[in-house]
């Protein structure tokens, strides 16, 4: 079990700005004001663990700095600061998961997601087109307004894709997705996709 070292430092902060991104991208701002600057960031947070919560209060992120297992005494420790912060959602980005780092019994909603789903800005990546989480507004006049008549008719989109990932997207929840024509034209078309299990 290391803390971060050596070029992990670089990385670790590319982890920290893809995340910051996908708490914006899932509609939430945190507080203080965040991406911290490079220098600020390695100089605050390598020996030190980093928790970001948003500025509602509901929702903190942890970044494991731990680059081997995510065992039980970490997921333990990790509780116990969000019920310190006192969220009601916990997102835990690690590098590994343990077998026995199953989730207990607690009044948080916890969710792991892994180092390498940040080594990347999934927003900005050219082969991933533009997703858009519908509200439950917007679903219901997409529904009313199209010949699509009931969600089980749109395409499917897993809850375990990495997009549906990063989004915090719930099944039955529905994605608007621009993808640009390659033809030349410079247009773009419009599809839907309903999260599935």
């Amino acid at each position: 079990m290391s803390l971060v070292t050596g070029p992990f430092k670089e990385v670790f902060y590319e982890i920290y700005l893809n995340a910051i991104r996908m708490l914006k991208a899932r509609r939430l701002q945190v507080s203080p004001p965040h991406p911290l600057t490079k220098d600020v960031f390695l100089q605050e947070y390598v020996d030190k663990e980093l928790y970001i919560v948003t500025s509602d209060g509901k929702t903190a992120l942890h970044i494991s700095k731990i680059q081997g297992s995510f065992i039980k005494s970490h997921m333990e420790a990790a509780i116990r600061e969000a019920k310190k912060l006192g969220v009601k959602n916990l997102i835990l980005i690690v590098a590994n998961r343990s077998k026995n780092s199953t989730v207990p019994d607690v009044d948080i909603n916890i969710s792991f997601m892994f180092h390498w789903e940040f080594y990347c800005d999934l927003q900005s990546h050219e082969l991933v087109p533009e997703h858009i989480l519908l509200s439950a507004e917007a679903e219901k006049k997409l529904l009313a307004n199209s010949t699509i008549g009931d969600k089980a008719n749109l395409p499917k989109i897993k809850v375990s894709d990495p997009v549906a990932r990063y989004y915090g997207a719930r099944v039955g929840q529905i994605f608007l997705i621009r993808r640009k024509l390659f033809d030349g034209t410079g247009l773009f078309e419009t599809v839907y996709r309903v999260v599935v299990p």
